[in-house]
């Protein structure tokens, strides 16, 4: 990773979700981008965008990195509960720390690929996480997967691994934000969730659940507790700016309202949503309603960000509530954003966070410049987080090539063995 030392990028066009402002510049100095259109105060490094876009760049706002390699080869044609069941949950109690680790790294190499500086991260060996992350250079939100069932049979205990988690890792470099994440309303009991609000309201820790990702959520909300998931959650204090809701298919009006108030990230997920039967989220609605709407990538199997782009809006447009290219720009970065509890970021601004991609081009140039960025017409060429260069001339700086392979190795042996060990 390239030296904080001022970052002076010319001859560019800036394209945020607020302007669009051509032939100017940018320059970076301390983690801060210190001036738009002008120079830098200090001599530093030098980059001519060369008629290239700079934008801020994309935030996934929910992920499970330590299923990275395994999403690619089991089937996700089920119902969610028979593919937790049946799958991830067989899987998942015999993934080492090492496993994940190494399937973090191969995660996060390919979103850095992708022009990806942050991620919001649920999962388990979540140390192991974030020394991938450290390493990476990006920013992530990470939360252990706090359950009763599946990885863990004491909720008590995950709570504890998140806190310990907390205590290890928060607000480590100024990019690593912990989280506290209690999977599902299904899947941990109401005491935990009572105290979970408690710590959050004495320790300022955010948020990280699944929500009405299937009806059986709202269902167990219901007849459990007289009301839908979020107005539960409101009742418990669990929402606010820091919290991020991942799926939200089932929400209702109300609730997405509640959630615009709180001004809470929703984590939209297409792909598997379509891949699990879950429902189709209102994403249109959703954004009418003024709901922080992000997206993720969640177990997609191909773990591309395009992809997602595209199942967003194909699947808006089969309901006959289309959203476009804008949105999801929107999506990816403004709001994606939130999910680093930094204040100032996401749009390429004096005084903003240091984080900028700059793109060059790769095809001819439509008329959108959104769907041109999203849609190929353009590549990431360097990535810049926190004031500092993870990519440059589209090479990864921060994650070597051999542990890329010895990474790669590794992962290949393990699924290999738990293929011969679960199916036969």
């Amino acid at each position: 990773m390239r030296s904080s030392e001022p970052i002076l990028i010319r001859n560019i066009t800036i394209v945020d979700s607020e302007v669009i402002k051509t032939n100017t510049s940018v320059c970076i100095e301390d983690s801060i981008i210190e001036n738009v259109g002008g120079k830098c105060s200090k001599t530093g490094i030098v980059i001519d965008g060369k008629g290239g876009i700079v934008t801020p760049p994309f935030y996934i706002a929910h992920i499970h990195s330590g299923l990275y390699p395994i999403s690619r080869i089991t089937g996700q044609w089920t119902h969610l509960d028979e593919w937790a069941s049946n799958i991830a949950w067989r899987w998942e109690p015999r993934l080492t720390p090492t496993d994940s680790y190494y399937s973090a790294i191969l995660a996060l190499y390919n979103y850095i690929r992708q022009g990806a500086a942050g991620v919001a991260d649920m999962h388990f060996n979540m140390d192991s996480v974030a020394r991938a992350v450290e390493l990476s250079g990006i920013r992530a939100n990470i939360s252990v997967a706090i359950m009763n069932r599946g990885f863990y049979d004491d909720e008590w205990k995950a709570l504890e691994d998140n806190l310990r988690l907390h205590s290890s890792w928060n607000n480590r470099d100024g990019r690593i934000k912990v989280s506290l994440g209690p999977c599902t309303i299904r899947f941990v009991s109401r005491s935990l969730l009572e105290e979970i609000s408690r710590i959050r309201s004495t320790e300022n820790i955010g948020v990280h659940m699944h929500v009405g990702e299937v009806w059986e959520d709202e269902e167990y909300s219901l007849r459990n507790y007289g009301v839908k998931a979020i107005r539960f959650l409101e009742k418990l204090g669990l929402l606010g700016r820091d919290t991020i809701i991942a799926h939200g298919v089932w929400l209702d009006d109300a609730e997405l309202t509640i959630l615009a108030k709180y001004k809470s990230i929703l984590a939209h997920n297409p792909t598997t949503n379509m891949l699990l039967g879950s429902g189709i989220a209102r994403t249109r609605r959703m954004l009418q309603l003024g709901v922080k709407l992000a997206l993720g990538l969640d177990i997609s199997p191909t773990q591309e960000i395009v992809n997602e782009v595209l199942s967003a809006i194909a699947v808006s447009r089969l309901i006959g509530e289309p959203i476009s290219p804008k949105d999801v720009f929107d999506m990816l970065t403004l709001y994606g954003s939130g999910i680093t509890g930094v204040k100032k970021i996401g749009l390429v601004r004096k005084g903003y966070a240091a984080d900028v991609l700059l793109w060059v081009r790769n095809a001819k140039p439509r008329t959108n410049i959104y769907e041109d960025l999203l849609l190929g017409a353009y590549k990431p060429h360097t990535l810049i987080v926190n004031g500092k260069i993870v990519m440059e001339s589209m090479e990864v700086k921060t994650i070597s090539k051999h542990l890329l392979s010895e990474a790669s190795k590794h992962l290949e042996e393990k699924i290999q063995q738990l293929l011969d060990e679960l199916y036969g």
